[in-house]
């Protein structure tokens, strides 16, 4: 491709090869200019050093253009002053790293100017379509793409409390790219994410970039949604494997998820990772716990539901049962309707045995 730049331009750069400057090599640049000449006789003699390291030392020198031959005899090398070697050398390297610049504005130039038509094509085919992949991989690596492509907004909801450093290390660079470029960034986890030192810290940056960051204690089916025009819906597996997705690419689809989204950010408490504990999320992660309870669902079940881990979920029960002064649980479920701990959500729902 004409134009394109090619690593094998950088193999004449002299730390292409890893070169660095040792003890050994600054003793033996001062002892030439002590004598105005690079002497590797003298070196050997008077560092005891062997003759393969006296020529490394020499290809270092010249290398990093500390030493030069001399222009009554280009077989002598003299010691070059080091700014003007440093102008030699950083040179390239500034010019190598110029070009490398405006080659990937103009590739990426290149290829994000076909993503309008790209997408409007897809569209244009089926403005319904609904794809199903999966594969856990190629579900991240187009959701990475989507995050670089994305214009206006990204609406996220995350289930599952904690997330791991690999996780958040490697989505925090995207995420603080779109924010750089204008876009809106809004986020929903579970309270239970709160407890995590590792999602206060990713939070934090988000927060510092401009990006929104609230929790529910409710269970909530996860979600991504660029633009309002593609949306991510994880699909379940039985066996445990790393879900898939299921694509979205209808528009009147996508601005209906937006809306389910509106409807639990409204909700949602603000997660401050500067403010320690659940913070003003206490009181709804209490009534989480009351209606789990209440429902009778499974320790396995529940603890899912809210994002936690089965012996956060039953430490959260033993404390709700104290402070509701109950014997057994269905007493505290019951308690805890009559307090007005269930909220809107406890009221007609019905139990079904299993997660939906």
């Amino acid at each position: 491709m004409k134009g394109l730049f090619k690593m094998s331009d950088l193999a004449d750069l002299p730390w292409s090869d890893g070169l660095h400057l040792d003890p050994d090599g600054v003793s033996a640049f001062l002892r030439s200019v002590d004598r105005g000449w690079f002497d590797e006789g003298a070196l050997r003699e008077e560092e005891d050093l062997p003759a393969a390291e006296v020529a490394r030392i020499r290809t270092t020198l010249l290398a990093l253009k500390l030493l030069r031959p001399a222009a009554t005899d280009p077989q002598r090398l003299e010691p070059n002053s080091p700014g003007r070697a440093a102008a030699e050398v950083v040179s390239p390297v500034h010019e190598t790293v110029y070009r490398l610049q405006r080659e990937a504005s103009r590739l990426q130039g290149t290829l994000l100017s076909l993503e309008s038509a790209y997408q409007q094509h897809v569209r244009s085919r089926d403005d319904t379509s609904l794809e199903v992949i999966d594969d856990w991989t190629h579900v991240r690596a187009m959701i990475a793409e989507q995050s670089w492509c994305a214009t206006t907004e990204v609406l996220a909801i995350l289930p599952g409390g904690l997330r791991t450093a690999e996780t958040l290390a490697e989505t925090l660079p995207r995420n603080l790219a779109m924010l750089e470029r204008g876009v809106r960034l809004r986020v929903i986890y579970q309270h239970t994410a709160r407890t995590s030192q590792v999602t206060r810290s990713h939070v934090t940056s988000i927060n510092a970039a401009g990006g929104l960051v609230r929790t529910v204690g409710h269970f909530v089916e996860g979600l991504v949604v660029f633009d309002q025009e593609t949306a991510f819906l994880p699909t379940r597996t039985d066996d445990g494997t790393p879900p898939g997705a299921a694509v979205v690419r209808s528009a009147k689809v996508t601005r209906f998820l937006a809306a389910v989204f509106e409807y639990l950010w409204a909700e949602a408490s603000p997660f401050l990772p500067s403010v320690m504990g659940y913070a003003d999320a206490t009181g709804d992660l209490r009534s989480a716990v009351a209606r789990v309870l209440a429902q009778g669902l499974k320790d396995g079940v529940a603890a899912r539901r809210l994002g936690m881990s089965e012996r956060t979920f039953r430490r959260h029960v033993s404390h709700l049962m104290t402070e509701l002064n109950a014997t057994s649980r269905f007493q505290a479920g019951v308690l805890a309707a009559r307090a007005g701990l269930l909220g809107a959500e406890g009221d007609g729902e019905e139990e079904t045995g299993a997660e939906t």
